[in-house]
């Protein structure tokens, strides 16, 4: 049990209403006994007062008591949204898509749905949509795919996608989507972690799909899109199929063998990096999806096929864009970094019967202020880098921040590790409970790995990570993968990896190896790995070789030490 602290002190206070304080008050000779603060009223707040917490009570409140002494126990100091929770689906996801699907394909049969930005010619209509999710599940089936298999997708974004993830949903299935830019050893890699019976694939990935799938015995079909290799597919078996063969499959409901569980049955496998190890994959159940009410900006970065790595995307015709100095609003120029500003047709109207919080993120010109931090490159390319500031808004979603060395709940304007927990929270690691379990309490949170904190007026601030992620880009790029790899290399002994500044990309990748022999080059090295890993992964950060890697008795890397020895040797070059 928490310990109970005794209090005599008591003054009036002004509750805030935004913060779920989770606190319970205990008297030893009460008229009336509180189960809970919310329980009292409305004029409870938890403060912090020379690093000792505790509550001060109104005076139309302590005449409710008729006691000196109360005993305060102390739980998390809980953040969350201002507005009211709201009931989950119980749909399974797939499902939930086409239900919409059906009611606009009704309405409006003949309305485009979705359209290729490089070819409008290649287009679908609500109706054609609804019938191709349906034709992936009836091919799916066809194939033996159903509730708790896997299936892969490889290919930069195409309206395909849509149905392909439908589709998987449909027949219980989850869907793993792997970077169109992986090699073919990192897409091995996926293919087996996740142990994926289908692959999809675009024509432009299909080579590097089919090396990979060569070692991956659990795959038996590769679904291709594009017209150019339809023909020639035939001659590879019958387990390479065109997308084109998918879509032409009689549909047929229904398109699931058994009951869905929208709380524990995985929808979605996206990759991401753990706090300490490489890419695992996160399991996401329908629950973590459906939950957006507000677009802020339509300019969203995308990965087209010949752009360059990052989160980069073309401005979207008729909407304007500008990028602003944060403190003074003043406009700014190609490669200069501030807040990201839209203005156009599709550009959100404001929040419903709320016009001063409109009046915050629009000003008189239309100009919709996103919360992005980013710069247009001289090719005009937007690169977002950063967030400025987040809102505890997202309904039913509670947050916490606590203390990095002792788990404690801290309050606002204390910096901290960020937790959340809520419904759409991921499930964890797949096949990886310890990895989990250092990830997500007994109690449901999760740890972000971000640093950060919440202000007085509710507003989350993310300023640093507590992760050892690089990030190039926006791209995320854990230290401990390119480790491995170079690990791999006959001539090096050891190695570590570390994130160094850079103007544009925000970070990129430098390598500090112990070499075998003194024959090995930096160039090397850097081929090594450019051989085995996507380009965001490249070391452009240099590498630099040591005697030894700087380590801790147990054998962890001593990150600090090679940072402040990159620091010095920038120093030096920059003299």
């Amino acid at each position: 049990m928490p310990s109970l602290t005794k209090l005599t002190s008591w003054d009036v206070l002004i509750c805030c209403n935004r913060f779920c304080t989770n606190i319970t008050l205990l008297s030893e000779k009460p008229v009336f006994q509180p189960r809970n603060v919310h329980e009292v009223g409305r004029d409870l707040r938890l403060i912090n007062l020379s690093s000792n917490r505790y509550f001060k009570l109104g005076a139309t409140v302590a005449s409710t008591f008729q006691t000196t002494y109360f005993a305060v126990c102390f739980h998390d100091m809980i953040f969350k949204s201002d507005h009211p929770d709201v009931a989950y689906s119980k749909l399974p996801y797939g499902t939930s898509i086409l239900n919409a699907l059906w009611k606009y394909s009704v309405t409006f049969p003949g309305k485009l749905a979705l359209i290729n930005a490089h070819d409008e010619s290649d287009s679908v209509t609500y109706q054609e949509l609804y019938v191709n999710c349906l034709s992936v599940a009836a091919f799916l089936k066809e194939r033996h795919f159903g509730h708790g298999d896997v299936a892969a997708a490889c290919m930069p974004n195409r309206w395909e996608f849509f149905p392909i993830f439908c589709g998987v949903a449909l027949r219980g299935g989850a869907l793993s989507g792997a970077s169109y830019q992986f090699t073919e050893f990192e897409l091995e890699r996926q293919f087996k972690d996740c142990n994926c019976k289908v692959v999809f694939c675009s024509q432009d990935t299909f080579e590097k799909v089919l090396g990979a799938t060569k070692r991956c015995p659990s795959i038996r079909t590769i679904v291709v899109l594009g017209t150019s290799l339809s023909d020639k597919l035939k001659n590879y078996g019958p387990g390479i199929v065109s997308f084109r063969d998918v879509i032409a499959c009689a549909p047929s409901i229904p398109v699931h063998d058994s009951d869905i569980d929208t709380t524990r049955d995985i929808v979605f496998l996206p990759y991401s990096r753990h706090v300490l190890y490489a890419e695992f994959a996160l399991t996401l159940s329908s629950l973590g999806y459906g939950m957006t009410e507000i677009t802020l900006a339509c300019t969203l970065p995308v990965h087209g096929e010949t752009q360059e790595i990052g989160n980069v995307g073309k401005v979207v015709p008729n909407f304007d864009l500008k990028v602003v100095d944060t403190n003074t609003g003043k406009s700014l120029g190609p490669e200069e970094k501030g807040e990201i500003c839209v203005r156009g047709p599709s550009r959100m109207l404001g929040y419903l019967n709320r016009p001063q919080a409109t009046a915050e993120v629009i000003d008189d010109n239309g100009w919709l202020r996103t919360g992005d931090i980013g710069y247009v490159d001289k090719s005009g390319f937007l690169f977002i880098v950063d967030r400025l500031k987040e809102l505890i808004k997202v309904k039913g979603l509670q947050l916490k921040v606590v203390d990095t060395s002792t788990g404690k709940s801290l309050g606002p304007e204390e910096k901290g590790e960020i937790c959340v927990r809520g419904p759409s929270r991921m499930l964890g690691y797949l096949n990886r409970p310890q990895a989990t379990a250092e990830v997500i309490d007994d109690s449901g949170w999760l740890r972000t790995g971000d640093i950060g904190y919440v202000d007085k007026s509710g507003f989350l601030f993310i300023v640093d990570r507590l992760k050892e992620l690089i990030k190039v880009k926006g791209l995320q790029v854990p230290p401990a993968e390119l480790e491995d790899v170079l690990l791999a290399h006959p001539m090096i002994k050891d190695a570590a990896v570390i994130g160094i500044p850079h103007d544009k990309d925000g970070e990129q990748p430098m390598a500090f190896v112990v070499r075998a022999t003194e024959s090995l080059c930096e160039e090397d090295v850097k081929k090594f790995v450019a051989e085995r890993l996507a380009r965001y992964k490249h070391l452009t950060g240099g590498v630099q070789f040591l005697s030894q890697i700087p380590k801790s008795p147990s054998g962890k890397i001593l990150r600090r030490f090679l940072r402040d020895e990159a620091t010095l040797i920038h120093k030096i070059s920059d003299l």
